[in-house]
């Protein structure tokens, strides 16, 4: 490891130009950002230079997000801390290294070094969105989640770290500057993502800034939520009803807003769901005229319509869809809101609470067939997009369906009112495009109860024009 005098040769502070100095400290973010050390003399430092390295940062962030988002679009005010967030951090990571190491000059070296390796890994991610959104690239989709991008997140963490352990000349030096990075930067910035000051317009034209933790918002989600439960018909004797209601559980990610909204629509006209149909919705685009999709606001429909519907003939039809976890939870996110995950059992409790019998969930996520052992049973057709230990495909801030969205409803329920028969056509369509994309197979499940198979055949009677169909038989699992 380099000794103070060594300092002296890799880090310059002699007078320099603000072009020039930007351009040094670039060329040496990059070398860090490889891993590798920069080379001497690396590193123009002073006031200035971190300022000039601090605004071409946010530019550059600014004008990627432009880039990937395209220019039709607004400014969120509401992520300006967000953005910003980083910076005191590093100055008081700064001001930790200079009394660990005892060189004075790391104070001012260490913000510029941290910030010089943003721009590679941003250049690296906006690149990445723009091939995931022309289909040139299809990346796993934790790769990029907006709210973390764990790869690149991860990658500029081990970059910084490594940079500032190669300040210090002793073990113990080191290994503090280890545990600083960790609590000071690493910690702090992974419950404080980056902020995006540019976002797109939603293909309604518009998109609300109102921020999904602000006075208006909060005390108009009972106002919202109970404008549309109020709205609800009662169910009618001998006549057996659907009730819709969609959950889009994932706010920084369009694909889940806009399934919603064109399957509630389909219902309504195809399944006469109208005036029995609730959307709760985590959009900013969304926030000034639909409830927030949590797990509370879930609990309160269910119950509502589990005490008006006729519980005896009415059949509930639950849509879920947004991200999965590996232990079977269904994110529901809307930073920076606080919200509760939907687990099985938990959404097994709210039902059992809401009094009603018949059911048809489909949970639309990777990992979702986690839900279907928990509600097998004979009231009941559960659907997944995949299986318990698979990834299912399409999300993204570009996609205007899931693959098992765009087969299931906007394909398959177009032309048949059998659930189970566009199941079986969906799945097979969604088979051939995984393999011709090259993707491991989601192999979407399903388990159908023989009561609600029976209640199912009952209300595609009484539609109009029901196409023909063949029903699979009772407790079949595909």
């Amino acid at each position: 490891m380099p000794t103070e005098s060594a300092m002296s040769d890799d880090i310059s502070t002699t007078p320099a130009g603000p072009a020039s100095g930007l351009l040094r400290n670039l060329r040496a973010g990059i070398r860090l950002a490889a891993f590798q050390r920069a080379a001497a003399p690396s590193f123009r430092a002073g006031g200035a230079h971190l300022a000039a390295i601090v605004a071409a940062e946010l530019l550059l962030a600014f004008f990627l997000r432009l880039v990937v988002v395209g220019p039709h679009g607004t400014m969120d005010r509401y992520e300006l801390g967000a953005t910003l967030f980083h910076l005191p951090l590093f100055l008081l990571a700064a001001l930790l290294m200079g009394r660990l190491t005892g060189k004075r000059r790391l104070v001012t070296v260490t913000p510029i070094a941290l910030c010089a390796i943003l721009p590679p890994v941003e250049i690296v991610h906006a690149l990445v969105e723009l091939c995931t959104a022309n289909g040139w690239l299809r990346p796993p989709p934790f790769l990029l989640d907006p709210a973390r991008y764990f790869p690149f997140f991860g990658w500029w963490s081990l970059a910084a770290l490594l940079a500032l352990v190669r300040f210090c000349d002793t073990s113990g030096q080191r290994l503090r500057a280890t545990l600083m990075v960790l609590l000071v930067l690493v910690l702090p910035l992974w419950f404080v993502p980056r902020g995006e000051l540019w976002l797109g317009l939603g293909p309604d034209g518009g998109a609300s800034r109102q921020s999904a933790a602000s006075e208006e918002t909060i005390y108009a989600q009972p106002f919202l939520l109970e404008r549309q439960l109020t709205a609800l018909h009662p169910g009618e004797p001998g006549v057996p009803h659907l009730y819709f209601v969609g959950f889009a559980g994932y706010a920084e990610e369009d694909v889940f807003r806009h399934e919603i909204a064109v399957i509630s629509k389909l219902f309504d006209e195809r399944f006469g769901t109208a005036h029995r149909s609730v959307t709760l919705v985590n959009s900013p685009s969304t926030l000034e005229r639909l409830p927030i999709a949590s797990r509370t606001a879930l609990d309160l429909t269910l119950r509502q319509i589990g005490s008006i519907m006729n519980r005896n003939e009415d059949i509930l039809f639950l849509y879920l869809t947004s991200h999965g976890s590996e232990e079977h939870d269904l994110e529901v996110s809307f930073q920076p809101l606080e919200l509760d995950p939907i687990d099985p059992a938990g959404l097994k409790e709210m039902l059992a609470a809401s009094g009603i019998r018949w059911k048809v969930i489909v949970v639309s996520a990777c990992y979702s067939g986690g839900f279907v052992d928990t509600f097998r049973d004979d009231d009941t057709l559960v659907i997944t997009a995949s299986d318990k230990e698979h990834s299912s495909f399409g999300c993204g801030t570009e996609s205007d369906f899931t693959y098992f969205g765009k087969a299931y409803f906007d394909e398959e329920l177009r032309r048949s009112y059998s659930f189970t028969d566009a199941f079986a056509r969906a799945k097979e369509a969604i088979g051939k495009r995984e393999a011709a994309e090259g993707e491991t197979p989601s192999n979407p499940q399903m388990a159908l109860g023989r009561g609600i198979a029976q209640q199912l055949h009952r209300l595609e009677a009484r539609l109009p024009a029901t196409p023909p169909h063949s029903p699979l038989a009772p407790g079949t699992v595909r």
